[in-house]
């Protein structure tokens, strides 16, 4: 379903906000960090990383003028080399893909 689209739009941290990351498609997250469970040190410093970058919003009225204001040019700066890099960072911490091996087990673990 995420090939359908040229934007991607999360209201909260989810699964499907992981995977749009993932797969390296343009996202952007709303979020109301008052309606968050609370954030470790780690992961707020990715947020603010979003947010500095256009990834994280913080209302749907910032989400608007963003979007209105990078339409035709949601490539260009979904592919720019500081959004890419935070999202990188961001899929070596928590979307890792792992194939299934022996040592699986302690991958998990760690």
């Amino acid at each position: 379903i995420l090939k359908k689209y040229n934007l991607i739009v999360h209201f909260y941290l989810g699964t499907p906000f992981f995977e749009s990351m993932f797969y390296n498609k343009p996202t952007i997250l709303i979020l109301n960090e008052k309606f968050q469970l609370h954030f470790d040190q780690n992961f707020r410093s990715l947020i603010k990383k979003f947010k500095k970058v256009g990834i994280c919003l913080e209302s749907p009225i910032e989400a608007s003028k963003f979007v209105n204001d990078n339409f035709k040019n949601l490539d260009d700066w979904w592919n720019n080399t500081k959004v890419q890099s935070v999202r990188n960072k961001f899929c070596d911490l928590y979307c890792r893909n792992f194939q299934y091996t022996d040592d699986f087990t302690n991958l998990f673990k760690k």
